[in-house]
């Protein structure tokens, strides 16, 4: 499958019709489709909040191949179980950038359904694009991508609190490690990382994002 975004702006040079390519297999079809009538708008609001222009991105970017991986295959069981999708990104011997996605894990912590993955996913290749691969902390990476793919709800709240119970320095260099540990700890880590990024825009509005 091929989904295009919508064309430049009228008194805009015309940019390469940027493409996605989704790869599915017959059984993830639907979803396949779903994920298709998504992707533009996903990956607007991605780049709505990273800064920039969705279609100039995009083309530069272009094709962002998205892969729908079934469970019970070699390359789901290659991955924590938790793990609901990830994001490789584009570059010098990296190819394109891809996304691959686990649909039978989409309702899991921390996006629980296939358009707020959707978007957290396209928001690590646009964050990747913006620092033009230079180095970005994971804490910041993922805490735009909590921005982008929902609003934070009582689930991430409780979690924050019961980070700051445990340790109430909260301590951001430790953040990014906390994204290697065990399922908990991983999810600890996504609750405060969104948290953290949440109230840099509360205070600096959401541009200070990007």
């Amino acid at each position: 499958m091929t989904v295009g975004l919508a064309g430049p702006r009228p008194g805009r040079a015309a940019a390469e019709p940027p493409r996605i390519l989704i790869e599915a297999p017959p059984a993830l079809a639907a979803i396949g489709r779903e994920v298709e009538r998504l992707a533009p708008a996903a990956l607007s609001a991605a780049a709505a909040l990273v800064g920039g222009d969705a279609v100039a991105i995009a083309a530069e970017l272009s094709p962002i191949q998205i892969v729908l991986v079934p469970e019970g295959t070699a390359s789901a069981r290659a991955v924590a179980p938790w793990i609901s999708g990830y994001a490789i990104a584009s570059g010098p011997g990296r190819g394109p950038g891809q996304i691959v996605l686990f649909p039978a894990r989409v309702d899991r912590y921390p996006d629980f359904n296939l358009d707020g993955l959707l978007r957290h996913e396209l928001t690590h290749l646009l964050v990747d694009h913006a620092a033009r691969g230079g180095d970005v902390p994971r804490w910041f990476n993922e805490g735009l991508a909590m921005a982008v793919g929902r609003e934070a709800g009582l689930g991430d709240r409780a979690r924050v609190a019961l980070a700051v119970i445990d340790d109430a320095s909260l301590p951001i260099a430790r953040l990014d490690a906390a994204f290697s540990g065990g399922e908990a700890q991983v999810h600890s880590a996504y609750a405060l990382a969104g948290d953290l990024v949440r109230e840099l825009m509360a205070r600096h509005g959401r541009d200070s994002g990007a």
